[in-house]
């Protein structure tokens, strides 16, 4: 396998990687810097979450590593992103009721392709889990600028709100769709 063959699966990898950096950066940086590393960190593991797949399909470089890595990469990152937002926000029930329907959605969806690996069900990403994934992610980075932004920090915060119970929402809606899909086969 040559070095361009490998590129989804270093990019794939990278993301799973500098994804701690999220909440570490909050506890080594001022508070105002935090939030902007953060957001460029976050920024950078999310294009290469667009990157990755892209690189795959286009270039038919999927592989079985990359099958297993690329959603636990992406749920680490939205995850430890949800957790450095939750801790610098005062545990805010307007934040933590969505992000908890996110991470909620992430477990069960997880769980269900892990019980349905074998058989003839196949639980490919959808158009909504596409909105999904693109909204909860501008909201996300948006949560974890906010509080850099002096002038506009309310406003951009509460953007990043309502995307993210946008999200929550297509979460819910998504996680039922496979649901109903899988439910003869459980």
């Amino acid at each position: 396998m040559t070095i361009s063959a490998r590129i989804p699966n270093i990019l794939t990898t990278a993301r799973l990687a500098v994804s701690p950096l999220l909440v570490l950066v909050f506890l080594i940086l001022p508070y105002s810097q935090a939030s902007v590393v953060a957001a460029a960190i976050f920024a950078a593991a999310t294009i290469t979450d667009f990157l990755d797949g892209f690189l795959a399909r286009r270039f038919d470089l999927i592989s079985n590593l990359g099958k297993v890595l690329d959603p636990i990469a992406d749920k680490a990152l939205v995850v430890i992103a949800l957790l450095a937002v939750a801790a610098n926000s005062g545990l805010d029930s307007w934040f933590l009721v969505p992000a908890t329907a996110i991470v909620f959605r992430e477990i069960f969806i997880a769980g269900l392709r892990e019980q349905m690996s074998g058989s003839s069900v196949e639980l490919g990403t959808t158009g909504i889990g596409k909105t999904k994934a693109a909204t909860q992610m501008a909201a996300i980075f948006l949560l974890l600028l906010s509080p850099a932004l002096s002038n506009y920090s309310v406003e951009v915060e509460l953007i990043g709100l309502f995307l993210l119970w946008a999200a929550a929402i297509l979460s819910v809606v998504s996680a039922v769709i496979y649901f109903r899909k899988t439910l003869p086969y459980l």
